[in-house]
């Protein structure tokens, strides 16, 4: 190699490029499609869940119902008891109304979603109410021993 470095020759780029060499190049603005492209939507993923509804604040008047409706159950549960453990597990009216007025005010949040389930709920309690005594009756004249409860120890 010699020393000496040889010229390369480089093209006059101010002049134009001899006809038919290269097509004539298109600025990409210039571009007018024949019709509206239509926007492209970016997908955003899924629609933002419903607001909740706001819970049903009862007024007095259902309260009361419901504070009834439960107490009636506190008595007929309480009353099952008694019929196998004694009198003394009867509820007196006073207890029944206390029982029933402060379920009322505890259940009251979840009384929006479980409302339509009461119904059921009630006609259970009153038809257990109403069964079990005459079951455990029956069972009595009938001098046959019912099963024995088994005996829950707490522990300390």
């Amino acid at each position: 190699m010699s020393e000496t470095a040889e010229a390369i020759p480089v093209p006059d780029l101010g002049t134009p490029a001899p006809e038919g060499a290269l097509p004539p190049v298109i600025e990409p603005d210039a571009i007018v499609p024949e019709y509206p492209r239509p926007r492209s939507r970016r997908r955003k993923g899924p629609p933002p869940p419903e607001p909740a509804p706001a819970p049903h604040v009862a007024n007095a008047e259902e309260k009361q119902a419901i504070a009834k409706a439960l107490g009636m159950g506190w008595r007929i549960l309480f009353q099952l008891v008694a019929s196998k453990r004694g009198e003394h597990w009867a509820l007196s009216e006073a207890d029944e109304t206390a029982l029933g007025n402060v379920w009322a005010d505890a259940l009251e949040p979840y009384l929006a979603t479980s409302a339509k389930y009461m119904p059921i709920a009630i006609a259970t309690l009153v038809t257990t109410g109403v069964v079990v005594p005459r079951v455990q009756q029956d069972a009595a004249l009938a001098g046959v021993a019912m099963p024995e409860q088994p005996k829950i120890e707490v522990m300390p």
